[in-house]
């Protein structure tokens, strides 16, 4: 029989489109659902931000859709590979294989693009008849289009390519997981165990978010969690830069890896689990070692808690069961997998993986660190941020019972870790560096949540003399200070909100009363005071330090010339509160209602609500909301579905953006809230 030689089948492609039209209209229809109805709600309004418009844009599902969409006709197009009588009837027909891949290949590509161009049209629509073209420019939706199109083309390429390995549909789906997740979890234990043998820890723990079940996380421009270079780009660097250019690249080469594949395939190779019999080891123990992986992350992100015997016997039930489906759909027995070969295989392969996955035991199970001799540690350096409540510590500890108290903290933090890893949102860090005869000896940090605020030890460091001096800058009396300012309202930790007012200082009688007022305060301190405290404003004392430097592996004292320490006011500074009320100079950092004309609080609800108050004592409750909110702000407090507000003065000024949260809420607030 004389073959084409054309490229290009026309009747086979249009016979694929004509007989998947039902695939198309389903990908059509979740596109649309996905991607065109959360645009379609957005409507212009002062509030509507690129962030709102980019994360309908960006969301989730439309990289679920997209993608297992793509790999679906993938599977669809090629499954003659996967049965007898269609193989035999596709090899029968007077084609080439060059020919019969690329009619398939460019069958399954129109498959995919038609639904794509579809919604992606009536979004642009949409997008127009909703005014949204005044926010985003309409070829920066194009670009996230076109976008798209190629990452369903390179999932689509991707599972043509590990379909050529298997002559099963349900096998190219599992394959197509595995392929994605493998290099992360790669590259996770490679970190971790090089980490461990080079530098002797970790310097952290294994979280489930450190590992991406497909590609979505590593793709998508407006998500902070990414594994393959490009963290923290915003989208449009994302759109312009060469990325693009690299998918196109990664494209062209899985299609030339499908291609090679799909043309060395024997026919024999149909209703066998893999086509090549090369690829039976990479499958059977590359898919065991994503079981095994997973369990152990399973394990530390589940059951912290449970005994070492537990975890360990999980993670070798999980990894032999893996080991025995697997072998059973290679070999197509079960009993084979109780032969003498396999089980020897089988035991050397977890022997080998169990040594490789040292770094990971010892990084989830607990990490056996470096013994510290206080009678050998000149100073500990240590810093403790807990983002708010008690504040950050910054402080050089070199009274011995305090930095055993330390150190002793220290071994505690690490014995229990599976109490205190398991925090949601941002966590607190601690932070040591330990030094010895003049030479940086050991640095460590460690994460853990609040629970652990209540602990002695931390309690004592937090109260120690050490840490109160830090608070007001080692600054003994009012002739070390060489001037304060007086600031009104609480400036965030972002920097884009200034003071509302400030008054410079110069009396060296005020400076003398503040000052001494200040650090009877603090010498006062209990542990409580440090925590929910109500914000009233701020004294920053400029004064001449010394400090103790590292340079070049030596430590120093230097002295640093008019240093800035802001001390936030508390409702818990009442000899401070009180010398500003007989100096009359309490006005100047705290905000009188009488000084606001409204407050303007805007809720981030669906509705997206804006209310103005003007009532004193309401206003009263948000200021003082809002500053406490500030104070003790927590990372993960700031969100879509948090509330904030606007402070409008007299003078004609706005002070923007102060959060609102639900934790502390008082009833009057809920109530405004609620209307």
């Amino acid at each position: 029989m004389s073959m084409k030689k054309s490229w290009l089948d026309k009747g086979l492609v249009l016979n694929d489109l004509k007989r998947y039209w039902w695939a198309m209209a389903l990908y059509c229809i979740a596109m649309i659902f996905v991607a065109v109805l959360p645009i379609s709600s957005l409507t212009i309004k002062e509030s509507l931000s690129l962030k709102e418009i980019n994360n309908c844009l960006f969301a989730g599902p439309i990289y679920v859709i997209i993608i297992g969409g793509a790999v679906g006709i993938s599977i669809l197009v090629f499954s003659f590979m996967n049965r007898k009588a269609s193989s035999e009837f596709i090899y029968s027909l007077p084609l080439t294989k060059k020919t019969i891949f690329i009619s398939k290949y460019i069958a399954g590509l129109i498959m995919i693009l038609i639904p794509l161009i579809i919604s992606y049209s009536i979004l642009i629509i949409l997008m127009g008849v909703n005014g949204l073209y005044t926010i985003v420019n309409i070829m920066y939706v194009i670009k996230v289009i076109f976008l798209f199109i190629l990452i369903s083309a390179l999932a689509y390429t991707i599972s043509i390519a590990i379909g050529s390995f298997t002559s099963s549909s349900i096998a190219t789906g599992v394959f197509f997981f595995v392929f994605m997740y493998l290099p992360s979890a790669l590259k996770r234990i490679v970190e971790v165990t090089l980490s461990l043998w080079i530098y002797g820890y970790t310097g952290h723990s294994l979280y489930e978010n450190d590992l991406y079940f497909g590609i979505m996380e590593r793709l998508n421009p407006i998500s902070s969690n990414k594994v393959l270079g490009l963290r923290n780009l915003d989208v449009e660097y994302y759109l312009n830069s060469g990325l693009l250019i690299n998918f196109v690249l990664c494209i062209v080469g899985y299609l030339i890896i499908s291609y090679l594949l799909f043309n060395r395939r024997k026919s024999e190779a149909v209703g066998n689990m893999i086509a090549f019999k090369w690829f039976s080891p990479i499958l059977k123990y590359g898919f065991t070692l994503c079981v095994m992986f997973t369990s152990l992350i399973f394990l530390e992100n589940r059951y912290g808690e449970s005994g070492f015997s537990y975890k360990i016997g999980v993670y070798l039930i999980t990894g032999a069961i893996a080991y025995c489906i697997v072998t059973c759909f290679i070999e197509k027995s079960i009993s084979v997998i109780f032969k003498k070969k396999q089980l020897k295989g089988f035991g050397i392969y977890f022997l080998i993986v169990f040594i490789g996955f040292y770094g990971i035991w010892i990084n989830l199970f607990g990490v056996q660190e470096f013994n510290v001799n206080t009678n050998e540690v000149e100073f500990i350096s240590m810093f403790l941020n807990v983002e708010g409540q008690v504040g950050d510590i910054n402080i050089q500890i070199e009274d011995k019972n305090l930095m055993k108290e330390a150190l002793k903290f220290k071994d505690y933090l690490l014995e229990n870790r599976k109490k205190y890893i398991k925090s949601s949102g941002y966590m607190p860090r601690i932070h040591y560096k330990i030094f010895s005869d003049g030479e940086f000896k050991e640095s460590r940090a460690y994460y853990f949540n609040e629970k652990l605020l209540d602990h002695e030890s931390l309690k004592n460091i937090y109260l120690s003399k050490e840490n109160k001096n830090h608070i007001y800058g080692g600054i003994e009396s009012g002739q070390d200070v060489n001037y304060l300012m007086l600031e009104k309202g609480y400036m965030n930790r972002y920097g884009d909100r200034d003071a509302i007012s400030k008054k410079k200082i110069l009396d060296r009688d005020t400076i003398n009363q503040l000052t001494k007022a200040i650090k009877k305060d603090v010498d006062g301190f209990r542990f409580e005071d440090l925590m929910n405290t109500d914000v009233i404003g701020s004294i920053i004392l400029f004064a001449d330090i010394d400090s103790k430097v590292v340079d070049d592996g030596e430590i120093i004292t230097e002295k640093s010339e008019n240093v800035q320490r802001n001390i936030t006011i508390t409702n818990r500074f009442e000899n401070t509160i009180n010398t500003l009320k007989e100096l009359e100079l309490y006005d100047e950092i705290l905000l009188s209602t009488d000084e606001v004309e409204k407050i303007v609080v805007y809720t981030r609800d669906r509705e997206h609500r804006e209310i103005t108050v003007t009532e004193p004592s309401i206003m009263e409750k948000l200021i003082k909301e809002g500053f406490r909110n500030e104070y003790n702000i927590i990372y993960e407090r700031y969100g879509d579905h948090q509330h904030g507000f606007d402070i409008y003065l007299n003078n004609g000024r706005v002070i923007p953006h102060y959060e609102l949260t639900e934790e502390g809420m008082t009833d009057e607030i809920k109530e405004l809230l609620m209307r």
